[in-house]
C-alpha cells in the first residue's frame, strides 16, 4: 500500500520524507492491526535521497505516467486544451526522466505512442493525433432536464459548435488497438450516442449526464489498468474526461469496484475536468472524486492549465512512502477491506499539519480468482506476456459456415514439469477471445479446464517441440479479427498471450488482390490437439498437419515442412507460387528458380460476384539443403520466359507477394543437460482433462513479432 503524506502549507505534492514508521497508524475496518500482523508488516521510504533501501527502488526509478483521454466526453475545445497539455508534458520530458505511454478511448482504447516513451517529439506527435481527431466528439448539448436522480438541480449550458479540422485521423496510425474486455471477458464498447435515460434493470435506473453511459470508460479504465500492471513501482493514471462522467451516487460502489481493484497494482487514478474554467461554478461529478480518492489520487477541475495534473502526479511519485501487511486471501471470491492511515499526532505533535493520502481500501481475491484477473491483462495487453511463448494462427472461414480455424502452439520447453512416478508432468490452462474492430466478441474459445501433459522426460528447447493445440471459432460475418490466446503454467503461474489478426473484409471494391504470405512449418516432432479432444491420449503430428508460425529471423531445419498461406480475392485461377533460392557465392547474391508450388484451396467468402479464397503451399520435409530462400506470388496470367527472368520481376517489384527464410541443417544429437539423454521423439506425452476453477493464461507473441531474446 502506498502512502503520500503532504504538507498542505506548500506548493509541492512531493511526499514530506524522513518519516519514522512508528508515526503511522494503520486501521484495518477501524481496528488496529494486532501486534502480530504490525511485526510482520514491511515499511519503505520510497524518495531519492532516502537512507532506507527496500525492493521498489531496484526499479526504474523514472516517474511512470499513463494517459487516458476519453473521447466519449471530451469536445472540441477539451480535446485543444488536452492536446496543449500533452505538448506541456513533452516539455517536462525533455527536462527530466519520465516514462509515458498515451492512451485515447472512443470505441475502443487505442495507443497514440507506440508504448512507453522519453522522446518528447513523440508526446507531441500523441498530441497532433489528439488535435485530428476533432470534430468525431460529441457536442457541447443542452443537457436533459434534471431528474429525480440527482440531487441538486444542475444548471444548463450554452451549445457552442464544434470546429471541424479539415485533417481526419489516419485510421492506420490508430492500429492496432485493444479490445476494452469486462472482468468476464466479454468486449464493452461505447456504441454511439442513446437516450437520456437507460434502464439497468427493473429496480435500478442510470440518468444519464450525456449522450454516452460512463460505463464504458469505466471498463477502458479497467483495462488500461490491469493491461499496465506488470510496469514496475508506483504508477499514476491521468484521465482526461469532463463532469459529463458521472453516475448516481447509488451505483457508485457497484459499478466501480472492478476498476478500483485493477487499481491496487502500483496505480494512482488523477482525473482531470478537462473543460478547464468553463466548468467552474458547474456540479462537478462525484464519480470522477470518488475514484481519485479511493486509489490515493487526486482531481484536477476548473484549472486554467491541464498540465498542472502531470505535475502533482510526477510529484507525488518522486517520494512516498510502501507498507507491506501481510494478509490470508480467502478460499472463494474476494473480500473487500477498508484502510485508514493517520499519523500519530500525540506521539509526534509536530505532524498536525500534515496530510496523509491513500487508498481508502483494498481488496482480497482468492487464488483462483487472481489468475482470472492475471488471464484478462493478459488479454489485454498481449505484448506485456511473452513466456511461455505461444504463437496464434487463424485461418480464413469458410463463408457457408463462417466457422474460421484457429491454431495455436507452445513450446513444451517453457513449460514446467514436474517429477511423477512416471515420469514428468506439466499442467497448464487456455483461454481465447475474437473480438472485431467495432470491439464485440465474436467467440470465445477454451473451457476452463486443467490440462496434463505427461513425458518420459523433460523436452529439449533444440530442435524445438511443440503442443499445438486446434480449435475453431464461428465467426457469423466478416470483420477485422482480432484473435488473442492466453496459456498459463499452473506449476510456475507464468502466463503467456498471443495475438493475430485476420482481416475478413465485405468483398466488394477496394479490395487486396492478394495477402502477404505466412510462413509455418510442422515438425513432425510435435503434439497436436484436436478439439473436441476424442481421447486422453494425445498422439504426435506425424502426419504433420500442424501449422506453427515461423518467426522473423527464425530458421526452418531441413527436416521440417514449410507451408505458406495467403488469401487471393478475384475471379481469376490460382496464382503461382515459385520457391527460388538465393545463392551467396557471389558478390551480389542471384536468385534461381527452383520450381512451382502446388496450392490448395482452404476457406473461402464470396460476396456480391467477388470470392477470396485462402490457398496453402506446401514444400515437403528434407527437400531444401540448407541456406536462403524464397516464395514468391506470381499472377498467372503473367509469362515467364526463363527461369533467369524471375530475378528481374523480383528486382522490379512485381511480385504480389514474397517472403525469404533460411535453412538450417536439422541437429544429430541433442545438445548436453538433456535428461536421461533420451530424445523428444521418444517421450509419449498423455493429455487429460480435469475440471478446475478459473484457468489462468499464457501470452503468445504475434505472427508478425520479433522473437525475444533468450
Amino acid at each position: 500500500m502506498d502512502v503520500s503524506v503532504i504538507d498542505p502549507r506548500g506548493d509541492d505534492w512531493a511526499s514530506v520524507p524522513h518519516l519514522p514508521r512508528d508515526a503511522f497508524e494503520i486501521r484495518i475496518d477501524g481496528e488496529p492491526l494486532s501486534p502480530q500482523i504490525a511485526a510482520r508488516t514491511e515499511f519503505d521510504e520510497i524518495c531519492p535521497d532516502a537512507e532506507r533501501t527496500g525492493p521498489a527502488l531496484l526499479a526504474d526509478p523514472r516517474p511512470t505516467l499513463v494517459v487516458l483521454a476519453d473521447l466519449n466526453f471530451l469536445d472540441a475545445r477539451a480535446r485543444h486544451a488536452v492536446a496543449r497539455a500533452l505538448d506541456d508534458l513533452a516539455d517536462i520530458a525533455a527536462a527530466r526522466p519520465i516514462r509515458v505511454k498515451v492512451l485515447a478511448f472512443g470505441h475502443r482504447v487505442t495507443a497514440l505512442t507506440p508504448s512507453f516513451t522519453s522522446d518528447p517529439e513523440v508526446i507531441r506527435s500523441a498530441a497532433d493525433d489528439l488535435r485530428r481527431t476533432v470534430g468525431s466528439g460529441p457536442p457541447l448539448i443542452p443537457r436533459d432536464p434534471p431528474t429525480a436522480t440527482f440531487s441538486p438541480p444542475r444548471p444548463e449550458l450554452s451549445a457552442p459548435v464544434d470546429v471541424v479540422e479539415p485533417a481526419p485521423p489516419d485510421p492506420e496510425r490508430l492500429r492496432p488497438p485493444f479490445a476494452v474486455a469486462a472482468p468476464q471477458l466479454g468486449a464493452v464498447t461505447a456504441s454511439g450516442p442513446r437516450g437520456p435515460r437507460e434502464p439497468i434493470s427493473p429496480d435500478r435506473e442510470l440518468a444519464e449526464r450525456s449522450d454516452f453511459d460512463p460505463r464504458p470508460s469505466l471498463a477502458a479504465i479497467e483495462s488500461v489498468l490491469l493491461s499496465h500492471a506488470g510496469e514496475p513501482g508506483r504508477k499514476a493514471l491521468v484521465l482526461f474526461t469532463s463532469d459529463w462522467f458521472d453516475l448516481p451516487d447509488r451505483l457508485w460502489l457497484s459499478e466501480m469496484s472492478e476498476t478500483l481493484l485493477a487499481a491496487q497494482n502500483g496505480f494512482t487514478v488523477w482525473t482531470v475536468d478537462a473543460r478547464g474554467l468553463a466548468a467552474a461554478g458547474h456540479r462537478p461529478s462525484g464519480l470522477l472524486g470518488q475514484l481519485a480518492a479511493a486509489s490515493g489520487g487526486g482531481t484536477v477541475r476548473s484549472a486554467g492549465r491541464l498540465a498542472v495534473a502531470f505535475e502533482r502526479a510526477l510529484s507525488q511519485l518522486s517520494c512516498y512512502y510502501l507498507f507491506s501487511i501481510p494478509a490470508e486471501p480467502p478460499e472463494r471470491g474476494s473480500e473487500r477491506h477498508s484502510v485508514t492511515v493517520a499519523l500519530d499526532t500525540r506521539r509526534h505533535p509536530e505532524y498536525w499539519a500534515y496530510r496523509v493520502k491513500n487508498p481508502n481500501g483494498f481488496t482480497l481475491l482468492s487464488p483462483a480468482r487472481h489468475r482470472e484477473r492475471l488471464r484478462l491483462a493478459a488479454l489485454m495487453e498481449p505484448d506485456a506476456h511473452r513466456f511461455p511463448e505461444v504463437r496464434v494462427s487463424a485461418s480464413y472461414p469458410d463463408g457457408k459456415k463462417w466457422v474460421m480455424p484457429v491454431e495455436f502452439s507452445v513450446l513444451l520447453s517453457d513449460l514446467s514439469f514436474e517429477p511423477t512416478g512416471k515420469g514428468f508432468e506439466a499442467r497448464f490452462g487456455w483461454e481465447g477471445i475474437v473480438t472485431d474492430e467495432e470491439g464485440r466478441t465474436r467467440c470465445r474459445l477454451g473451457d476452463g479446464r486443467v490440462r496434463r501433459v505427461r513425458v518420459a522426460s523433460p523436452p529439449a528447447r533444440h530442435p524445438p517441440t511443440m503442443l499445438v493445440v486446434r480449435t475453431a471459432c464461428p465467426l457469423g460475418g466478416p470483420g477485422l479479427l482480432d484473435v488473442r490466446v492466453v496459456v498459463e503454467d499452473i506449476v510456475s503461474g507464468e502466463i503467456g498471450a498471443g495475438t493475430s489478426f485476420v482481416d475478413v473484409p465485405e468483398p466488394g471494391g477496394g479490395l487486396a488482390r492478394f495477402s502477404p504470405l505466412r510462413l509455418g512449418v510442422a515438425s513432425g516432432r510435435d503434439f497436436l490437439v484436436a478439439l473436441p479432444l476424442p481421447a486422453a491420449d494425445v498422439p504426435r503430428d506425424e502426419a504433420r498437419a500442424a501449422f506453427v508460425p515461423l518467426r522473423p529471423g527464425e530458421a526452418v531445419l531441413t527436416t521440417d515442412r514449410l507451408a505458406a498461406r495467403f488469401v487471393a480475392c478475384g475471379q481469376e485461377p490460382p496464382p503461382r507460387v515459385v520457391l527460388y533460392r538465393r545463392s551467396s557465392g557471389a558478390a551480389t547474391p542471384k536468385v534461381e528458380a527452383l520450381y512451382q508450388l502446388l496450392t490448395a484451396a482452404r476457406g473461402a467468402v464470396s460476396r456480391g460476384g467477388t470470392v477470396c479464397r485462402e490457398y496453402e503451399a506446401v514444400v515437403p520435409e528434407k527437400t531444401l539443403g540448407p541456406g536462403r530462400y524464397g516464395l514468391a506470388i506470381l499472377d498467372r496470367r503473367r509469362r515467364i520466359p526463363s527461369r533467369a527472368a524471375l530475378e528481374s520481376l523480383l528486382a522490379a517489384g512485381e511480385a504480389e507477394a514474397r517472403a525469404e527464410f533460411r535453412v538450417a541443417p536439422a541437429p544429430q544429437f541433442l545438445p548436453p543437460g538433456d535428461h536421461a539423454g533420451r530424445r523428444p521423439e521418444a517421450d509419449a506425452p498423455l493429455l487429460t482433462r480435469r475440471p478446475a476453477g478459473a484457468v489462468r493464461e499464457s501470452r503468445t507473441a504475434g505472427e508478425a513479432e520479433p522473437a525475444p531474446a533468450a
